[in-house]
């Protein structure tokens, strides 16, 4: 499930609910407040060795729209750096009045496989600061960055039922999940081997390189959380703020982090479960049909669910829709299930992160052994949420990253920010993220839907006067 392998319903602003609160300042934890995870930090630790990196060229800024749009060289291996480049589409937002500029401040919106530069020009920041020139970046395999090609006609993949319940219906996912991942290995193999997160956070160092600043102010969502840890991780000296916002634990096991999403993909379903379940059957034997000719199968039932946890309204708007379903109009269920597919653009790249980022199970059969494990914790969800990635169990690429907790002795305090009802990034990845980085602060948004920033005035005032000022929260700070 796109969320944090994640999150990959990227543009924060097109599918969540806006909300604001009443309060524009956190307040402390009071009794009723969500109770924080439990959480023991580690001891922080010296930054891992990085290969010697090339000094990129300053960028050649050209206005692009709303706009200014560039491009940094970065080498397609850091293991040899002289063995070929590609370009990395940047562009940025200038600050209103240079005078009061601050600096850089770089964002990535998640994914993996969401565009930075699709996110700015939506102007979904524009009001969180205007001391800072707004940078993002299409990472590499994603839009201007050299895109990988394989994961076009994804559609026809997710369109197959992702619960199946018949050795048929398991055995055409298992052969379109091969099929797409044979096409990534001959189309794009060079790209394929080098595109995991600590690929993506070295581009940033070349990214900060480029634009000459000392120090970097980084914002990251959802995926975006976590190149924001493993850059923090490797550089944390060259970090002045950092504020992670629907945290991805980077300890984590493509298992681990699969179980813990789709567990609490189901906790908003637990009030209407007994109607999610009669709509499904109806899907597997009487689908609906749609005025454009598209039947309503499983698949779209699926996915109505899961993109619904993305909402701040979405408890609601899926009830609506499933008793619309329930009496013959499947619309509603339609338009949440296209905003998930909408959102899944870059599925090459997405698979391509997700696939080498951590150890997964050897072969086919432990992919349904893994599946199995998943939905026993999680039986309506939990099968869904392995078998969008089932094309990691044929993938070409063996794993190139070792999932571990982020720790790094010299960093600058960050602003760690975790919703309660966030079911795409869980709010006790958040907790335990705070707890390793060495004097972040949590501030908890006591709301559903994935992510905060955009939704309240309280996050965005905390956010603006940590990234301006240096001033954190409270520790134990809530907004509502």
């Amino acid at each position: 499930m796109r969320a944090r392998c994640c999150a990959r319903l990227m543009a924060v602003a097109l599918l969540l609910t806006t909300a604001s609160c009443a309060r524009d300042e956190p307040r402390p934890v009071v009794r009723g407040d969500p109770a924080p995870t439990t959480s023991t930090a580690i001891a922080p630790s010296a930054a891992p060795s990085t290969p010697p990196l090339p000094d990129p060229a300053p960028i050649h800024w050209q206005p692009c729209d709303q706009l200014e749009c560039g491009s940094v060289e970065v080498p397609v291996d850091y293991g040899d750096p002289g063995g070929g480049t590609i370009r990395l589409a940047v562009a940025r937002r200038p600050v209103p009045d240079p005078e009061r500029r601050l600096g850089s401040l770089l964002v990535n919106p998640g994914g993996p496989g969401g565009s930075g530069i699709g996110f700015l020009e939506s102007g979904s920041l524009a009001d969180l600061t205007d001391r800072f020139d707004l940078v993002s970046w299409d990472p590499r395999g994603v839009g201007g960055s050299e895109p990988l090609e394989c994961g076009a006609g994804h559609a026809g993949f997710l369109g197959l039922d992702p619960h199946p319940d018949t050795p048929d219906e398991q055995a055409i996912l298992e052969r379109e999940a091969a099929r797409l991942a044979a096409r990534c290995g001959a189309e794009d193999p060079g790209l394929l081997a080098n595109i995991d997160t600590t690929v993506n956070a070295m581009d940033l160092e070349m990214i900060r390189r480029a634009l000459g600043e000392e120090q970097l102010n980084y914002l990251g969502f959802s995926y975006g959380t976590l190149i924001g840890l493993e850059y923090a991780r490797r550089f944390p000296s060259r970090l002045r703020a950092l504020v992670l916002d629907g945290v991805v634990d980077p300890a984590l096991t493509v298992e681990a982090m699969l179980t813990d999403q789709a567990e609490a993909m189901e906790q908003h379903l637990a009030e209407v479960s007994d109607l999610y379940d009669r709509v499904l059957a109806r899907a597997e034997t009487d689908p609906m049909v749609l005025a454009d000719g598209r039947i309503v199968g499983p698949d779209m039932v699926v996915l109505a669910a899961i993109a619904a946890t993305y909402r701040g309204d979405g408890r609601d708007e899926l009830r609506r829709a499933l008793l619309a379903a329930d009496g013959g109009d499947p619309r509603r269920l339609a338009v949440l299930a296209d905003a998930y597919l909408t959102a899944s653009d870059s599925f090459g790249a997405y698979l391509a992160v997700v696939c080498t980022d951590s150890p997964r199970p050897s072969g086919i059969d432990g992919w349904r052994a893994m599946a199995d494990r998943v939905a026993q914790r999680a039986p309506r969800l939990g099968a869904a949420a392995v078998n969008e990635v089932l094309a990691c169990g044929f993938w070409p690429i063996e794993p190139t990253r070792q999932p571990a907790p982020v720790a790094p002795a010299g960093l600058a305090p960050a602003l760690v920010i975790g919703t309660t009802g966030d079911a795409a990034t869980p709010y006790g990845e958040a907790v335990v993220v705070a707890a390793n980085l060495p004097g972040a602060v949590l501030l908890t948004f006591d709301a559903d839907g994935h992510t905060a920033i955009g939704r309240s005035r309280c996050v965005a005032g905390a956010v603006r006067r940590y990234l301006e000022r240096s001033e954190l929260p409270e520790p134990g700070s809530v907004c509502g």
